[in-house]
């Protein structure tokens, strides 16, 4: 009973500590008052140290998710324990960049550039890049990464402009009705082949610059995502 007890004991000093430690690491308070308040506890030696051990993980976990307060454009990333500007490309891979987390000011995370581009990019977990469509992306040479129209899932199939094209051209040939041209080659009066935002495949539309806003993106639910493709949003899918 007696061991029972000085556990219980044990266990709610630590809670205490674990609240003066989140207050302090908050407001600033300086860590002689938090041993002034645990000495008045009339802990052991050996208690003592146990809580100063306890104090100091707690404090080191709170301070490794804060970032640096007066850019208020600073995430944390879990996987590297650093802070990173969104917008950047940060820690992030091929064709992604660094996004706040849609649901938690404090993190951010890595996913395509959809806020960059108007190409439809395709995570690629494999490899944890992101490929444009239209172009070899992680398909053998000679294809190209396409969506299927039937499942909407990307696959290689083989591409249509090679014959025709040189091989430094081909990423910027896409298949327009019917026919291969270059990206911003001319299809109407002051219009020419682009991508739009949210529509996979280029269109004849104004040669005027893209409104593709910059910004400081937070992660949404764009097809072709890192976050669509693990499952925690669906997509909507337009032509």
């Amino acid at each position: 009973m007696g061991s029972l007890t000085k556990f219980s004991n044990l266990f709610n000093i630590l809670v205490q500590v674990f609240l003066i430690t989140f207050i302090n690491c908050a407001t600033g308070f300086n860590e002689q008052g938090t041993r002034e308040i645990i000495r008045e506890n009339l802990l052991s030696g050996n208690q003592i140290l146990e809580v100063n051990r306890v104090q100091r993980s707690l404090a080191d976990s709170l301070r490794t998710t804060s970032c640096p307060t007066q850019n208020f454009l600073l995430r944390h990333y879990k996987t590297t324990g650093q802070c990173y500007e969104i917008g950047s490309k940060g820690p992030c891979g091929r064709n992604m960049i660094f996004y706040a987390e849609s649901d938690n000011n404090q993190y951010g995370v890595c996913d395509c550039a959809h806020a960059h581009e108007t190409r439809t990019l395709i995570y690629h977990q494999t490899t944890n890049q992101c490929y444009f469509v239209f172009q070899q992306g992680y398909c053998v040479f000679g294809q190209w990464l396409v969506i299927n129209p039937r499942t909407k899932q990307p696959k290689c199939e083989t591409n249509p402009c090679l014959k025709f094209t040189p091989i430094s051209l081909l990423d910027t040939t896409v298949e327009y009705e019917g026919i291969c041209v270059r990206l911003n080659s001319p299809c109407g009066e002051k219009k020419v082949v682009k991508f739009v935002s949210e529509l996979l495949l280029p269109r004849c539309e104004s040669s005027s610059a893209s409104s593709k806003a910059i910004g400081s993106p937070v992660q949404s639910c764009k097809f072709g995502s890192a976050y669509a493709y693990n499952g925690r949003c669906v997509p909507v899918f337009v032509w």
